[in-house]
């Protein structure tokens, strides 16, 4: 329903970045929020070198990350926690997190719900934490017959064509952006932009700081 789980069959050109990044910065807080985690590799890995990790996805992955903690046994286990990221308020967490990863997860959302998420997640962040992020683009293949393409972005919210919903088994409503429409999206939240690029498939991936 929510798509192919491209986290749990590979690790991408941006999980090799975040990894570089994990493996040169010196970190003062060593932990990790990762917003729509499914069965992510990059969870394992980033436990693996020392991260406390907490995952939150809206289904329930639970068994999964309970057998990657069995596996591994880490001094401080993988939590997970199955909710709505729609749902999660100021309160839920303080500023704890040096790094947030939200990797083909924010298109889910309608556009005020992502823009007001964008807004919380600066609160859970410790100082100089950094921002993962990916989205689909309207002009990659997942926007050929994407009615809701034309539309402005606030009100931008619907299914993929019939063809490419079975092409990405993907069945639920998504807002799909354009490089401008996300750059000026994310101007106004509190990240500063440290690179956003769109990639060769079309997605647009971005690395901000607070």
């Amino acid at each position: 329903m929510y798509g192919i789980d491209i986290a749990k069959q590979r690790i991408d050109e941006q999980d090799r970045q975040i990894l570089q990044h994990v493996l040169k910065e010196e970190w003062k807080v060593k932990k990790c929020l990762i917003l729509g985690s499914g069965e992510g590799r990059i969870s394992v890995m980033l436990a693996v070198l020392g991260f406390e990790v907490v995952c939150v996805d809206i289904d329930d992955y639970s068994d999964f990350y309970n057998s990657v903690n069995k596996t591994f046994n880490f001094k401080k286990p993988i939590i997970f926690i199955q909710k709505d990221i729609q749902k999660l308020q100021k309160e839920d967490h303080g500023r704890e997190f040096s790094l947030i990863l939200g990797q083909r997860v924010f298109h889910y959302l309608p556009y005020d719900s992502h823009l007001a998420l964008m807004n919380i997640l600066p609160g859970y962040m410790s100082k100089k934490g950094f921002l993962y992020t990916a989205v689909s683009c309207v002009d990659s293949a997942m926007g050929d017959g994407y009615r809701p393409a034309h539309t402005n972005t606030e009100d931008r919210f619907g299914l993929l064509s019939p063809e490419m919903q079975k092409r990405f088994s993907l069945y639920v409503p998504v807002c799909l952006y354009a490089y401008k429409e996300y750059k000026k999206m994310m101007s106004q939240t509190y990240f500063k932009k440290v690179a956003l690029y769109q990639t060769s498939f079309g997605n647009i991936k971005g690395i901000f700081k607070i």
